[in-house]
């Protein structure tokens, strides 16, 4: 078994050598568009190139899949998913709530994830060694465990933004109920932030397939990964276990909460309708 921690931290380390090398006024500058056609920015550009040299460099035949480059390599069971700069609107604009997200499957199975905080030096990680040899998570090296609330009227919950009108409604139900509400800017920390304790739930509210405002596989494979890790419910928003396809175009409705009665009262408030 490769030393997952290792890798996935080097690499980490790599993206951040790589930003601190790039001068800020370039980070915004447009490098054409990435796999699902969304614009890049060189900062996403360079973060990218960077951790996937440094994990190429300590692993053969892996599968990436990330937001700019698309799939690439290939050959055997090693999938990477890498989200290079999640939350870069926050990053472009100096707010310091970012991430680098990487996780690691074997076929269909996680062995290893880690999403960090890069402005707060803050590591969300899991990876293989916890009781029964499943994955185990902490946060910069501390045990990781979500918050024990159980109901939405004493919660603390972090949304995505409503896209679309239909999306309003289980967002004005949320605030006429959650005594606090969060609108962040980076998903991957958002749903990192339920497997830590820092919130007690996260509901994106754009469950219309038709529409591409939900979650990209990138943006939330490795939160998803250390936060059930964790202890945490991550679902669509039809109470399904969350797909992790080698595609950066696939999208999901996300639910997370640290307990199952939290998360149910969530999805009752988008309908139980699936993505």
């Amino acid at each position: 078994m490769p030393d997952w921690q290792g890798i996935l931290t080097g690499a980490a380390d790599q993206v951040e050598r790589a930003l601190v090398g790039l001068k800020e006024e370039t980070w915004a500058e447009s490098t054409g568009h990435g796999a699902d056609g969304s614009p890049s920015a060189r900062v996403d550009t360079v973060a990218e190139e960077a951790a996937m040299e440094s994990i190429a460099s300590r692993v053969v035949d892996v599968t990436f899949v990330s937001e700019e480059i698309g799939v690439v390599g290939g050959g055997g069971d090693l999938v990477v998913i890498i989200d290079p700069v999640d939350g870069s609107r926050n990053a472009l604009r100096r707010i310091p709530y970012w991430a680098f997200s990487v996780a690691v499957f074997e076929g269909s199975v996680p062995v290893a994830a880690l999403v960090r905080n890069v402005p707060a030096g803050i590591d969300y990680m899991a990876v293989t060694g916890g009781s029964g040899g499943g994955l185990s998570s902490t946060v910069s090296g501390r045990t990781a465990g979500p918050s024990a609330v159980s109901s939405l009227r004493h919660a603390a919950v972090g949304i995505q933004r409503p896209a679309y009108p239909e999306a309003i409604g289980p967002v004005r139900a949320l605030l006429m109920t959650v005594p606090t509400v969060r609108v962040l800017g980076a998903a991957a920390l958002d749903v990192c932030l339920v497997g830590a304790g820092g919130l007690d739930g996260y509901l994106n509210p754009n469950t219309d397939p038709g529409m591409p405002f939900g979650e990209r596989v990138v943006d939330y494979a490795a939160a998803a990964v250390f936060t059930v890790a964790a202890g945490g419910v991550v679902t669509d928003s039809g109470g399904a276990p969350l797909a992790f396809p080698p595609d950066p175009t696939y999208r999901s409705a996300i639910v997370a909460a640290g307990t199952a009665a939290l998360h149910e009262e969530l999805l009752a408030l988008v309908g139980g309708s699936g993505v």
